[in-house]
């Protein structure tokens, strides 16, 4: 290795969803999702200049020539772990073509006061008999609409389930087993995200269609190819990847303008994260490829409608009219942020995706009260003015922290609940997490 920076990074492929992936965007080499073993080697020539600024140093961006170590360190590093691999009798393949060929799956989606009038069309290709799972009260919330859109069409729900409680492995093994599930053609995710995220990795699990019904305007998890998964206490676990949004989602406006206001409002909060952490997780980076440098272009959706639209937004949620500013609100919450993610994380990893905003949130949910007083995007918020005091953004800083004081979004540990005596071990947790890690 050129002056001993070992200008490479291997991954230890163990998922299976991951090593489908793989065997799909390497040129559909089957044999690699049945290897016991699979390892990427990357070239990582931006390892030293990471490391040169964790030591507080200046030094100058990472070029042409330095790619060229990293390459060559790869190529030595991939080598030398073929070498021991045959030293034990195991035999090894070299596999050059990852990411030659790839494929973005985007969102589809219906928005509008009455888009439930299209679940027949959209729906009967994939079979006539839907089981819809979700929260008690989202379930309680559409269920009356649900019937009706369906009623004398070629759609029939065979029950509502409840998902459970938590979205955590679980309840989606639990609901894998439920008979409802099982005679079902598809699946109707309804509620939040903790519900949506539950019904997708069911649907995943057990290769279901899945449509989602957000009946809350918090997150984009109706439209993403990823759950976040929890342990049943709800302590964050992991995010768990897969190859294609739900089939549709359902943005019907006039059923989430009478929805509690608080939903909207965290969800801002997550939403315009979305921008800032992905532009810094990103900024220095010359060769992006086109779906991360496209993602990051769409983020500035995630900021610019939630500063001009999110404040009236509010207003009317809480008077529950359904306004062209709230529908704008929603949009970029449930859709902008969605499409944004997609592309931000094609690979399945979150580099460019998350940042020091949601490293915060999920160092907090150590704290029980987290999870039971706070809604995720209402804390993420307040990481937002963190990573911008961290990054020295102060001029944007400003604007951010009048704006969540103008909504009543948190602009203080206290507003978390975190005392002082607390930090030591909020910055512990948070720096554990690897969201910030590519910061």
């Amino acid at each position: 290795t050129a002056g001993c920076q070992q200008l490479y990074t291997i991954l230890d492929i163990t998922d299976e969803e991951l090593k489908k992936a793989l065997s799909e965007t390497c040129d559909y080499q089957p044999f690699i999702a049945k290897a016991p073993m699979v390892l990427v080697f990357c070239a990582d020539c931006k390892k030293w200049y990471d490391a040169y600024l964790e030591a507080g140093c200046e030094p100058r961006k990472p070029g042409i020539g330095d790619l060229m170590l990293a390459v060559t360190d790869t190529a030595i590093a991939a080598q030398n772990a073929v070498v021991a691999a045959e030293s034990f009798g195991i035999g090894s393949c070299y596999i050059g073509d990852i990411m030659e060929n790839y494929s973005i799956n985007l969102p589809s989606y219906s928005v509008g006061d009455n888009v439930y009038e299209k679940i027949e069309k959209i729906c009967s290709p994939y079979g006539s008999k839907a089981v819809v799972i979700g929260g008690h009260k989202a379930i309680n919330s559409a269920k009356e609409l649900l019937i009706s859109a369906t009623k004398d069409t070629k759609v029939s729900i065979i029950d509502f389930v409840w998902y459970g409680g938590e979205s955590c492995f679980e309840n989606v093994d639990e609901l894998a087993e439920n008979e409802s599930v099982k005679k079902a053609d598809y699946l109707f995710a309804v509620g939040g995200g903790k519900a949506l995220d539950t019904t997708k990795c069911l649907a995943v699990k057990i290769n279901k269609p899945v449509f989602t019904f957000p009946t809350i305007a918090s997150n984009c998890s109706p439209v993403t190819c990823v759950s976040i998964m929890y342990t049943k206490e709800g302590v964050f676990k992991q995010p768990f990847f897969f190859e294609k949004p739900p089939k549709h989602a359902f943005i019907n406006t006039s059923l989430l303008c009478k929805s509690p206001s608080k939903y909207l409002w965290a969800g801002m909060g997550d939403t315009y994260a979305k921008y800032f952490e992905s532009s810094v997780s990103s900024r220095g980076e010359d060769t992006l490829v086109h779906y991360h440098r496209l993602g990051v272009v769409i983020s500035q959706m995630c900021l610019e409608p939630i500063l001009k639209y999110g404040k009236k937004a509010l207003e009317d949620n809480k008077n529950k009219v359904n306004s062209y500013e709230f529908e704008q609100t929603v949009l970029s919450i449930a859709i902008t942020t969605g499409i944004a993610s997609i592309l931000l994380t094609a690979e399945h990893i979150i580099d460019y995706n998350t940042g020091l905003a949601h490293g915060i949130f999920y160092g907090l949910t150590s704290f029980p009260h987290i999870e039971e007083n706070h809604i995720h995007g209402e804390v993420v918020g307040f990481g937002v003015l963190i990573l911008l005091l961290v990054d020295k953004q102060y001029d944007m800083f400003k604007k951010m922290y009048d704006f969540n004081e103008s909504v009543g979004l948190p602009t203080s540990i206290a507003d978390v609940e975190i005392e002082e005596k607390d930090l030591p071990a909020v910055i512990k947790k948070t720096l554990e997490m690897p969201d910030a890690d590519h910061n």
